[in-house]
């Protein structure tokens, strides 16, 4: 399988979705599409999403911080050590958005495997995120 976890909403039009409400409340710090720089984020995404789907890549939307949050873990050198992963770099000297591409990674091992993935999901929507660890199997 071809797959790719995207950090950003896939939505043709910004919007201000279900499944982002719903991820707001259950405690996910997630944007709205419709916030500023979110509007050329979420079109960027669409247009990756459309062009990946295109040459038969899965993709998948994730948002990292959620997912991190999700997953009971504190930083991501100690979800990258519970997911029994592991890791070639040096986790302390990256950037917010390496951090963020990790856990992304991460989410896209779970998807793949299922043995860690879990979901926000609506209508309009799935955003991906880590099964809370000691949590049973889906």
């Amino acid at each position: 399988m071809k797959l790719v976890a995207v950090d950003a909403p896939i939505i043709e039009e910004p919007s201000y979705r279900k499944v982002d409400r719903i991820a707001r409340s259950l405690g996910y710090p997630v944007l709205p599409p419709t916030l500023g720089p979110m509007r050329s984020l979420t079109r960027r995404a669409w247009s990756l999403f459309n062009e990946l789907t295109r040459i038969g890549v899965t993709v998948i939307e994730t948002h990292p911080r959620s997912a991190l949050l999700s997953s009971g873990y504190a930083s991501v050198r100690d979800l990258v050590a519970g997911s029994g992963l592991t890791s070639r770099v040096e986790l302390g000297g990256l950037r917010r958005d390496e951090v963020d591409a990790v856990i992304s990674a991460i989410v896209a091992y779970c998807y793949v495997t299922r043995l860690c993935i879990d979901e926000v999901r609506a209508e309009d929507g799935v955003i991906y995120i880590i099964r809370r660890v000691g949590a049973p199997r889906m």
